[in-house]
């Protein structure tokens, strides 16, 4: 199967989950666990709260629902505006700017975004791999760690088999071997190059490449 580059696509006249909430968000400043893995801190939350837990749910509806009790979520350090919540965690300093919490906040994603925001849109990974290769211009290693997400909700069983199959028998080579020439180019590229959630999740298998720090590089179709 031939390894794509996929297109930006931007999608006018629809708007994000994020911006549709009927009820304020809530942006918590620590990871918190779901049945599917670990919520990035700051992820865009609805929660229902009662007297004895609280019900939380992102906007994107890209994680399942988690329930926390009431007096560990009520000790909980949450914040009402998303660029407050990220200034305020230390994993996420000096690695965005306004453009990209902009960017987010519309459903999109570009190069040079922390590697958590795609998580905080799309959800867990189905999949991951590391490559590394000979920087030709600095003359180092560089390592990218390959995240491959599949849209289930457009794939029959075989199709999800594949996906499996494909990312345990070197999906992940495969882009890496992008990565390897195009890592430049990407991480000095004009930072509005947005990838729409719909766009991505229009694709049967997709794969977002980041480096060492855990900067978003590569968008690719496979």
């Amino acid at each position: 199967m031939k390894n794509l580059i996929l297109i930006p696509l931007l999608i006018v006249g629809t708007f994000p989950l994020a911006l549709m909430a009927d009820q304020p968000l809530v942006f918590l400043a620590v990871p918190y666990q779901s049945k599917a893995g670990t919520v990035p801190a700051c992820t865009a939350l609805n929660v229902k709260e009662s007297s004895r837990k609280a019900e939380l749910r992102d906007t994107n509806k890209s994680w399942p629902k988690a329930k926390i009790d009431k007096k560990t979520w009520d000790s909980m350090e949450k914040y009402a505006d998303i660029t407050d919540c990220l200034n305020e965690v230390t994993a996420y300093e000096g690695r965005f700017d306004d453009s990209h919490v902009n960017n987010l906040m519309l459903g999109n994603l570009t190069p040079g975004m922390p590697s958590e925001f795609a998580f905080m849109l799309l959800g867990p990974a189905a999949n991951q791999s590391m490559s590394s290769y000979m920087d030709p211009m600095t003359g180092k290693n560089r390592t990218f760690t390959y995240y491959i997400w599949n849209n289930k909700k457009r794939m029959g069983m075989l199709g999800a088999a594949l996906t499996v199959a494909g990312a345990a028998t070197g999906l992940g080579g495969a882009a890496g071997s992008i990565a390897a020439v195009q890592a430049g180019a990407v991480a000095t590229s004009v930072a509005s190059t947005a990838y729409s959630l719909e766009s991505l999740k229009s694709y049967r298998i997709f794969t977002i490449g980041a480096d060492e720090t855990g900067t978003i590089q590569t968008f690719s179709s496979n």
